[in-house]
């Protein structure tokens, strides 16, 4: 898994924007766990986008404070 980002969407930011790279360095195939530190942002909907290879997937999250 070398790349994943979280990004802010355009309705809430007026275009979006990448907020935090929470992991960018090789991982082999299996579970990989991460802790996202979000103290310094407001609540909202965050979109995770993950990349491994040729496959790419969008996860929505919620963040309440």
């Amino acid at each position: 898994m070398p790349d994943l980002q979280m990004a802010i969407p355009p309705q809430c930011s007026g275009a979006p924007r990448e907020v935090a790279t929470l992991m960018d360095t090789y991982r082999e195939a299996g579970t990989h766990n991460l802790t996202w530190d979000a103290g310094h942002l407001p609540s909202g909907v965050y979109f995770a986008h993950i990349q491994a290879g040729d496959c790419t997937s969008v996860q929505k999250l919620m963040l309440t404070k």
